[in-house]
């Protein structure tokens, strides 16, 4: 079974939000590089993305650490 991977709900994320990339990175509180990474797939979300998310988006932690673990899991198969 192939997992999506959390990059791609990231990026949907901010699209629907309306938010650019930068306005976003601002509202993570990093920098729009290490956004534009996790949005490329070259970053994980890691548990301290995942609490920044929530405080943007409002999405549980839970969810965006289950996506990257189950893809984790998923391409180390």
């Amino acid at each position: 079974m192939n997992y999506i991977h959390p990059w791609r709900i990231v990026k949907k994320v901010i699209e629907k939000s309306g938010f650019l990339q930068k306005d976003t990175a601002i509202k993570l509180w990093i920098s729009e590089k290490h956004l534009s990474q996790i949005i490329n797939g070259h970053k994980r979300i890691t548990i301290k993305t995942a609490l920044k998310l929530v405080n943007v988006f409002e999405w549980q932690a839970s969810f965006w650490l289950n996506l990257q673990q189950k893809y984790d899991l998923n391409i180390t198969k």
